[in-house]
């Protein structure tokens, strides 16, 4: 219907361009003709389509991880057809990226942590609500690299004997063997990694 009118209204419109060069539309010496009153009058026979009152409903999140990759996967659903959605990120609060629309999974990969927001807009509807989805990403943990410089090394064994020794709270990369306790034998397995290297 609506394509209808506008078809009709381009014809009124070159119509009146034709009349007027071909001299059909004449004025009295000391007035002036427009052609605004006619095309005004077309298009305000083309009506006015409704403005949407109908909101598409909020995209949803569903978190994945894969065994040996290190990061978070995002993806991003929608929950009616024919909507797009777009999404953005901000990594460690330090500003949003643009927004960009969704086309595949997000993976994020530097430790720290992310929100993803995201909203959906469907054909002949309101844009939805913002949503949003957190998560941290974990660094990835190498028993015996106490020092997290990615290097098993003298230092790592020295900081092990000494939280052995002063019982101090253990962290995953203390448990060198993964018996899951932290004692010698994890010294003792460290010092046999760094020699084997």
């Amino acid at each position: 219907m609506l394509m209808r009118k506008i078809t009709l209204f381009l014809i009124a419109v070159a119509a009146l361009a034709f009349a007027a060069h071909a001299g059909q539309l004449s004025a009295s010496p000391g007035t002036t003709t427009s052609v605004e009153p006619a095309i005004a009058n077309s298009l305000s026979d083309l009506g006015t389509q409704d403005e949407p009152t109908e909101q598409t409903e909020p995209p949803m999140f569903n978190g994945l991880t894969e065994d040996g990759v290190q990061g978070f996967g995002v993806i991003i659903f929608d929950t009616e057809p024919d909507c797009t959605i777009y999404y953005r990120y901000v990594f460690e609060g330090e500003g949003y990226s643009e927004w960009m629309e969704y086309t595949d999974e997000l993976w994020f990969t530097e430790p720290g942590h992310y929100r993803v927001e995201a909203y959906a807009v469907a054909m002949g509807k309101t844009v939805s609500e913002v949503y949003a989805y957190e998560f941290i990403v974990m660094p990835i943990v190498q028993p015996g690299d106490l020092n997290h410089d990615g290097i098993l090394g003298i230092e790592d064994v020295t900081t092990l004997i000494d939280i052995i020794i002063s019982n101090s709270t253990t962290t995953p990369e203390c448990d060198v063997n993964q018996d899951g306790s932290v004692d010698i034998a994890d010294v003792t397995d460290l010092i046999d990694y760094i020699l084997a290297q």
